[in-house]
């Protein structure tokens, strides 16, 4: 009963792929199916190496990407930082306009602080004699008259 269940099942193998097992005649042959057979695993992983290189890269690249973002992130710290150093200094000048002190003088970090301080500053500064209107302005040029020039040309400066 054994005997008939391996004779079938050896006449199954016949009939599904029609290839018998032949053992290699020679060494040679023997030789060239194992070649063969290297062969084809070895084209399985021919790009094996090309692999081993870009698993290479990624390391190099991961470890780029993270200092690009440590820069990045410090940057972006700068770039705010001078964000809000050009806000104050537009405020302290919008202030330092509107109550008419120096815009050095003035300290503090919120628009309320700089207020309260610019006020302080101008009771200080508040001149104490009459204030002339366009007092701070003066020409910058006189235009020349005749008699100006004679009495110029008297005292010896024109």
């Amino acid at each position: 009963m054994g005997d008939t269940e391996n004779t079938a099942a050896a006449g199954d193998n016949n009939d599904q792929g029609g290839n018998e097992f032949k053992a290699p005649a020679t060494q040679a042959d023997l030789d060239r199916i194992i070649q063969d057979r290297v062969a084809r695993v070895q084209s399985k992983y021919a790009d094996y190496d090309d692999l081993k290189a870009k698993a290479g890269q990624v390391d190099t690249f991961q470890s780029r990407i993270s200092e690009l973002e440590t820069t990045n992130g410090e940057l972006t710290g700068q770039v705010q930082t001078f964000t809000q150093e050009k806000e104050r200094a537009a405020l302290v000048s919008a202030i330092a306009k509107d109550k008419n002190v120096p815009a050095d003088a003035l300290r503090g970090t919120t628009k309320e602080e700089l207020e309260a301080h610019a006020d302080q500053l101008a009771e200080l500064f508040k001149p104490s004699g009459p204030i002339i209107p366009g007092q701070e302005s003066t020409p910058g040029q006189v235009p020349g008259s005749p008699e100006r020039k004679f009495v110029g040309s008297l005292f010896g400066s024109e």
